[in-house]
């Protein structure tokens, strides 16, 4: 049970809210038994009902759905940000009202997975009396904005880890698809016969996108970081230039005149005599015409 307190920081209740008290059994992903127990100073017995305190039904439900959420998270794909949240209550059964005094026994095992979704087969005792049952529909998620809490190094094994299984169920979506076209005689008949597995490849490759732009954004973040370091460092070590002397002109000078044009090379001054020699011969032969 190294890893129980981890998951219970996950689930998103917290006190008064959460409805385990400890964990006596626990199969890893599989099987889970939990305690609660149930006080007169518990918040809810307040209005519900005064004179005669019972638990909630909602509550008995929300207490399974609480132990079945450690179970889901534990599963290898869930990744260090998910969440879970209940999508769905089947044949649920009430068979014992729950009072102040009793130790409410929480047992569940988890059924067939999905891409997202677990089915859990829940039931609460109260000694060996049965008091309710039903059957939970755990759906995991990421938590929203979770992947900006997330550094670069854990943003690429979460890209990593999400590409493989989009690559799974895209290649079994795939060959599902293609497999059942000549049985259906058609792709467009075919499309709707492989529904849950284009589904699960759906939401990997949402997930997928998400994560790789997280990725990007946190790629450029490090690159500017990196930028900024470098030209601190070359800042801190260049020489600071020394100050140019100031030239005070000899007195008598005369400081109105602007400063003095370049001079001239000898080549380049006997190229400027030619080219205005030239020129003059030209204008006299058109003076002539």
């Amino acid at each position: 049970m190294s890893g129980l307190p981890a998951l219970l920081d996950r689930v998103d209740s917290r006190y008064p809210s959460f409805l385990i008290d400890v964990i006596a059994e626990h199969e890893p992903g599989t099987r889970l038994i939990a305690y609660k127990n149930i006080t007169f100073n518990e918040d809810f017995f307040q209005g519900h009902f005064p004179g005669s305190p019972l638990m909630p039904g909602v509550l008995l439900i929300e207490a399974l759905t609480q132990a079945a959420s450690l179970l889901v998270l534990e599963a290898c794909s869930a990744t260090p940000n998910a969440r879970t949240s209940l999508r769905g209550v089947n044949n649920a059964k009430f068979r014992r009202q729950v009072v102040p005094g009793d130790r409410l026994r929480l047992e569940i095992t988890i059924g067939r997975r999905r891409a997202r979704l677990a089915k859990a087969k829940a039931a609460a005792y109260v000694g060996e009396q049965l008091v309710t049952e039903a059957e939970l529909m755990i759906a995991r998620s990421a938590q929203p904005g979770a992947l900006a809490d997330l550094d670069e190094d854990a943003l690429l094994e979460l890209h990593d880890r999400v590409r493989r299984v989009r690559k799974k169920y895209l290649g079994q979506y795939r060959r599902q698809a293609a497999s059942k076209v000549s049985d259906v005689g058609g792709r467009g008949k075919s499309y709707a016969q492989n529904q849950r597995a284009r589904d699960k490849a759906e939401v990997f490759e949402t997930a997928l996108a998400r994560v790789s732009t997280a990725l990007a954004r946190a790629a450029r973040r490090a690159a500017a970081e990196l930028k900024e370091e470098r030209l601190a460092a070359v800042r801190s070590t260049k020489e600071v230039p020394s100050p140019q002397p100031v030239r005070i002109p000899a007195q008598g000078s005369d400081t109105s005149r602007g400063p003095r044009p370049p001079r001239k090379s000898s080549g380049r001054v006997k190229r400027d005599a030619s080219d205005i020699a030239v020129g003059q011969r030209n204008q006299a032969r058109r003076d002539n015409r």
